[in-house]
Order: C-alpha cells, then sequence, then structure tokens
C-alpha cells in the first residue's frame, strides 16, 4: 500500500497527531520477508512455526502500559477471561482503577528508563504484552536476553511508515528493531486511536466544536483511518492467543476524508462545524521561521510535515491473520 503525498488535515487544537505518537518491519519480520523496508507501507504477517498450545493462561502474562488508555481495557478484557496478569507500573502510578478487577493483577514497581528495576517483572515471564512507548522495547530485550518466549505482542505505532525523518519516527523504528530476530513477535501498529472518555484525539476534536464550532485546518481533503480503542483491543488479544508473527497495520476499515471526519464528529455531538481551510505552504513556512527565530512555537515543522501526509493503511493481513473486523466511525 503506497502513502499518498497528497497534504492531509492539520486541525490546530486538539490535533489527532498525537495519536500516532504511537512502524517499518523490524528484523522479526525482515527474516520472512527481506524486501520490506522503510519505505514499504503494507504489514508482514506470517504464520509462525509456534505450538499455539504453549500460548496459555497458566503462563505468566506481564504487560506494560497497563494503566493508560488502551492498557486499562485491555487489562479489564483479560480478567474476564480469567487471565492471571503482571502489571510493571511506576510507584507513581494510579492503581485505583484496578479495585474490583478480578482475578486482581499483580502489580511490580518498576521503571523502564532503568533496566535494572524490571528483574522482578521480568521473572519467569514467558508471555509479554510491551504497551507502553515501543522506545522501551530495547531495556526489555536486555533483561530477557536469549530467554525463550512463548508469545511478545509489541504495541508500536503506525507513525513509523511516515516519510518524515525526525526524532519521534526514529524512536518508533528502534524500537522495534530491538526485538531483533525473536521468532515469537507480534508488532501491532495501531493507528489514531478514539473510543469513550479522553482519548486525546477525537475526544479533543469533539470538546472544540462544543465550545467554538469552528476549526482552522490544513488538507482538509486528506485521508485519516482512526481505529476504536476497543478494536485495538481485540487485535492485540487476537495477537496474544494466535501463532502467527510479523508486523500488522491496525486501523478502521477505511480511510475517509479529514472534513468528512469533522463533519462525522459534529453530527455525533450535535453541531455543524465550519472548517476553515489554511494553506498548508503559509502554515508549513510559518513553522520554519518560528523554529529559526527559536521561539516556542505550537507545532514543530516535522510535525506539520507529518500531518500533511495522507493516513491510509492496508488491514487485509490483520483481517486475515487476527481475525480483525474493525468498526466504522459512526459504529465506534
Amino acid at each position: 500500500m503506497a502513502l499518498s503525498t497528497r497534504p492531509s488535515a492539520l486541525a490546530l487544537p486538539g490535533t489527532p497527531e498525537g495519536a500516532l505518537g504511537t512502524a517499518v518491519a523490524p528484523t522479526a519480520c525482515m527474516a520472512v520477508a527481506t524486501n520490506h523496508t522503510a519505505a514499504s507501507k503494507s504489514s508482514c504477517g506470517v504464520h509462525a512455526p509456534v505450538d499455539s498450545r504453549l500460548v496459555t493462561m497458566e503462563t505468566p502474562l506481564l504487560i506494560t502500559g497497563g494503566s493508560g488508555y488502551t492498557g486499562r481495557r485491555l487489562v479489564r478484557r483479560l480478567a474476564t477471561q480469567g487471565e492471571t496478569m503482571r502489571l510493571l507500573l511506576r510507584s507513581t502510578s494510579d492503581t485505583s482503577w484496578i479495585d474490583g478487577i478480578e482475578p486482581v493483577p499483580h502489580v511490580v514497581e518498576g521503571d523502564l528508563d532503568d533496566p535494572s528495576s524490571l528483574h522482578e517483572a521480568m521473572d519467569g515471564v514467558q508471555r509479554l504484552i510491551h504497551l507502553a512507548h515501543i522506545r522501551h522495547t530495547s531495556a526489555l530485550m536486555s533483561v530477557l536476553g536469549h530467554r525463550p518466549m512463548n508469545r511478545v505482542v509489541l504495541v508500536s505505532s503506525l507513525r513509523a511508515v511516515s516519510q518524515v525523518p525526525c526524532l519521534s519516527v526514529a524512536e518508533v523504528l528502534k524500537g522495534e528493531q530491538a526485538a531483533g530476530d525473536m521468532r515469537a513477535t507480534v508488532i501491532l501498529r495501531p493507528s489514531m486511536i478514539y473510543g469513550s472518555g479522553d482519548d486525546r484525539n477525537l475526544s479533543r476534536l469533539a470538546s472544540w466544536l462544543r465550545r467554538c464550532r469552528w476549526l482552522p485546518v490544513i488538507g482538509a481533503d486528506g485521508l485519516h483511518q482512526p481505529v476504536h480503542v476497543d478494536d485495538v483491543v481485540t487485535a492485540i488479544e487476537s495477537a496474544l492467543r494466535g501463532s502467527v508473527f510479523g508486523v500488522y497495520s491496525i486501523a478502521g476499515p477505511e480511510a475517509i476524508r479529514y472534513s468528512e471526519l469533522i463533519d462525522t464528529i459534529g453530527a455525533i455531538i450535535g453541531v455543524q462545524p465550519r472548517v476553515i481551510r489554511c494553506p498548508a505552504g503559509l502554515v508549513v513556512g510559518a513553522a520554519r521561521i518560528w523554529h529559526g527565530l527559536r521561539l516556542p512555537a505550537p507545532v514543530g515543522v516535522a510535525q506539520v510535515r507529518r500531518l500533511l501526509e495522507d493516513k491510509q493503511y492496508d488491514i487485509e493481513p490483520a483481517r486475515r491473520d487476527l481475525d480483525y473486523s474493525p468498526r466504522t466511525l459512526r459504529d465506534g
């Protein structure tokens, strides 16, 4: 699937860019698809010779990032299936949300910025879901070493398919590549995640429209393919239980123009948005001048350029291998 260069949308308030801060194939995928390069936009999924009978709830399951927006929903979903979980959380993390979950997840304190603090959490682990930022993969792998794993699910980001070179894109790529050639690894790359509560994406767009009903936008005809948080959780669960490995794009069923996305959100909340189209070149130029003057800017040049990329992804491999069937934006 090719990534178009047609300008996508930049909504100055509540921009969906934050969703993509959460990938081109790492070594695990390259081992079975050597032509999958950093310029490739398609997923690669492979049926691995992993005995699915080993991937059971009897083996320890460690989850990082379990207290986040997607993580809490995943923990609750797995708990309803009787999964016994170990959550790696910082000492400052809010754990009140765990109250009432049965079986109660075991919380182990640790910091992914300090690999020496991870040994207790990793002890005896044979299954891992890494929901914290993908850049921390190297810390986890340094503790795992060459330990055989039944299943590793890394939740990355479709930011890695961006053609705009910048630090955040490089972090995602490096994090994926840190998985090496661990054959039991599945890497999921969600697009912009939305859902109930503060998803930090469409919920913020909706809040802006309730207040102002107008929105300055660059590239209103650009494409976006947001994914509902529950569909992401389902994809993670399928990857955990399955026997495939590789890299999968996790997005909505179809890409829609940003102007249509805004109209859809407006219809849901009962307002008629007014889109103010801004020239892309003007905003990029202003961002460069701002950066050149070393003034604090609301957005950086690289961020603006990423927002000018179409965000359209191929989810057919996920449909095929993970039984992935995402809901439409209106249904979500």
